[in-house]
Protein backbone atom coordinates (compact mmCIF):
# COMPACT_ATOMS: atom_id res chain seq x y z
CA UNK A 1 0.00 0.00 0.00
CA UNK A 2 2.34 2.32 0.90
CA UNK A 3 4.21 2.74 -2.86
CA UNK A 4 0.73 2.61 -4.31
CA UNK A 5 0.43 -0.50 -5.52
CA UNK A 6 -2.70 -1.45 -3.06
CA UNK A 7 -5.60 0.70 -2.43
CA UNK A 8 -5.99 1.20 1.25
CA UNK A 9 -9.02 -0.03 2.75
CA UNK A 10 -8.93 2.37 5.54
CA UNK A 11 -7.39 4.54 7.39
CA UNK A 12 -4.53 7.42 5.75
CA UNK A 13 -0.27 7.32 5.55
CA UNK A 14 1.98 9.77 3.97
CA UNK A 15 5.26 8.56 2.45
CA UNK A 16 7.66 11.01 1.68
CA UNK A 17 5.50 13.60 2.29
CA UNK A 18 2.65 12.70 -0.23
CA UNK A 19 -0.77 11.71 0.76
CA UNK A 20 -1.46 7.97 -0.31
CA UNK A 21 -4.92 8.65 -1.57
CA UNK A 22 -5.05 11.52 -2.87
CA UNK A 23 -1.49 12.18 -4.21
CA UNK A 24 -0.68 8.45 -5.91
CA UNK A 25 1.07 9.41 -8.91
CA UNK A 26 3.53 12.09 -7.02
CA UNK A 27 4.43 9.48 -4.71
CA UNK A 28 5.59 6.79 -7.38
CA UNK A 29 7.45 9.78 -9.04
CA UNK A 30 9.24 9.81 -5.75
CA UNK A 31 9.28 6.30 -4.44
CA UNK A 32 10.86 2.88 -6.00
CA UNK A 33 9.26 -0.88 -5.89
CA UNK A 34 11.21 -3.92 -6.53
CA UNK A 35 9.44 -7.19 -6.12
CA UNK A 36 10.95 -10.30 -4.61
CA UNK A 37 9.57 -11.94 -7.02
CA UNK A 38 7.94 -11.58 -9.77
CA UNK A 39 5.34 -14.00 -8.95
CA UNK A 40 2.09 -11.73 -9.69
CA UNK A 41 3.28 -10.65 -12.70
CA UNK A 42 3.91 -14.39 -14.27
CA UNK A 43 0.23 -14.97 -13.59
CA UNK A 44 -1.03 -12.17 -16.06
CA UNK A 45 -1.18 -12.36 -19.96
CA UNK A 46 0.32 -9.39 -21.43
CA UNK A 47 -2.81 -7.67 -21.80
CA UNK A 48 -3.64 -7.97 -18.17
CA UNK A 49 -0.20 -7.10 -17.31
CA UNK A 50 -0.50 -3.25 -19.65
CA UNK A 51 -3.90 -3.03 -18.42
CA UNK A 52 -2.67 -3.20 -14.64
CA UNK A 53 0.07 -0.65 -15.08
CA UNK A 54 -2.27 1.80 -16.82
CA UNK A 55 -4.46 1.47 -13.66
CA UNK A 56 -1.39 2.03 -11.32
CA UNK A 57 -1.08 4.89 -13.41
CA UNK A 58 -4.28 6.31 -12.89
CA UNK A 59 -5.00 6.02 -16.67
CA UNK A 60 -8.85 5.58 -17.48
CA UNK A 61 -9.75 2.64 -18.60
CA UNK A 62 -11.36 3.48 -21.79
CA UNK A 63 -7.58 5.55 -22.64
CA UNK A 64 -6.02 2.55 -21.55
CA UNK A 65 -7.56 -0.09 -23.90
CA UNK A 66 -7.17 2.56 -26.75
CA UNK A 67 -3.66 2.96 -26.37
CA UNK A 68 -2.90 -0.38 -25.59
CA UNK A 69 -4.81 -1.69 -28.53
CA UNK A 70 -3.20 0.98 -31.04
CA UNK A 71 0.10 -0.44 -30.25
CA UNK A 72 -0.92 -4.21 -30.05
CA UNK A 73 -2.55 -3.80 -33.25
CA UNK A 74 0.37 -2.58 -34.91
CA UNK A 75 2.46 -5.38 -34.13
CA UNK A 76 0.16 -8.06 -35.54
Amino acid sequence: MLTGMLEPTSGSATVAGYDLQRETIELKRHVGFVPESGAVFESLTGMEYLEMVAALYGIPEETARARIEQFTASSS
